[in-house]
């Protein structure tokens, strides 16, 4: 799910950037205000391994990233940009409807309706060819397009952030951004891109926002909004990792969320400038590890702050 920002930027924008992020706030509000409580969607549960088996999941879905990024390149390699097409847009529509799905679940919750499971479903997959269409057809608009990158890209990492439990989530990206730095320098993405320039058929540069002038890939926005929504929902819902800081109120159980946002936007600007000098750079490692050291700072400083003696951060038990 790595990706690139792409040379050529006379203006940078976080716009972007922000409406995904709040689009996956909207959806993980969604599913704190429905009451269902979901983790430990892994291979390797944490309640059982804690942070050791955090790092099995992460590396499992690492490895998951590695061998479809190597496959894509191959596919290109060779010409075979109808398959490329045909899985692409078989895999976004069975994630797009997958998400569709799960929020409309919640939804139904919140407002009590029942036995319709179905229509639900129907909806849903309706709503994922339309949104999947957007990204391939050659008639779509680059507005309709971008609109629907934004949609999935808030959904899909909304539904990673609610799903994953916090030592997989920040393992996981951390892992992604030190391979993202490795792929746009000299793995495949780089070759992809490469690759993509020889091509007329171009779908990887379809999932990417931007214009002509600086492009930002879907996986940036997966991750950036994964991580966000993550903190978010796990403050906010009871037996999650940081649902402590409920104790404190709303006001400062939610700092932490937004001073993330504002580290994830900061390291974006950061390497919007850096490629006023460079070719091509990974989209990930500075925004991330901006993000997560500016939550765990906060938490740290709410922590003291309000408990000196007590310093709890709950994954750190489970180690």
């Amino acid at each position: 799910m790595t990706s690139e920002l792409v040379l050529h930027i006379k203006k940078s924008t976080i716009i972007p950037i922000i409406i995904t992020i709040i689009v996956g706030a909207a959806l993980t509000l969604i599913a704190i205000i429905s009451g269902e409580i979901y983790q430990e969607a892994v291979i390797f549960p944490e309640a059982i391994g804690g942070a050791t088996f955090g790092l099995f999941n992460a590396l499992f879905y690492l490895g998951f990233g590695i061998v479809g990024g190597f496959l894509i390149f191959l596919i290109i390699k060779y010409g075979k940009m109808k398959l490329l097409r045909a899985i692409l847009f078989t895999s976004f529509l069975v994630l797009t409807t997958m998400i569709m799905i799960f929020y409309g679940y919640f939804l139904m919750v919140i407002f009590n309706i029942y036995n319709s499971d179905i229509p639900v479903t129907i909806v849903s997959i309706v709503l994922g060819i339309i949104i999947t269409y957007q990204l391939f057809s050659e008639t779509a608009s680059e507005r309709r397009k971008n609109a629907s990158l934004l949609i999935i890209g808030g959904g899909l990492g909304s539904f990673l952030g609610i799903w994953l439990p916090s030592w997989t989530t920040f393992l996981m990206l951390a892992l992604f951004s030190i391979w993202d730095i490795y792929a746009v320098k000299k793995g495949p993405i780089k070759q992809i891109v490469e690759l993509n320039q020889e091509e007329d058929d171009n779908y990887i540069k379809q999932l990417s926002f931007g214009s002509e002038e600086w492009e930002i890939g879907l996986g940036d926005l997966v991750f950036y909004t994964m991580l966000t929504s993550h903190i978010l929902y796990n403050c906010r819902v009871p037996y999650t990792y940081f649902s402590f800081l409920m104790t404190y109120g709303l006001i400062i159980s939610l700092i932490p969320f937004f001073v993330s946002i504002i580290g994830v936007l900061i390291g974006v600007k950061i390497t919007f400038k850096l490629l006023q000098k460079r070719k091509m750079l990974p989209g990930l490692p500075i925004s991330i590890g901006l993000g997560i050291s500016s939550f765990l700072l906060s938490l740290l400083i709410i922590i003291l702050f309000f408990k000196p003696t007590t310093i709890l951060i709950y994954p750190l038990i489970q180690i």
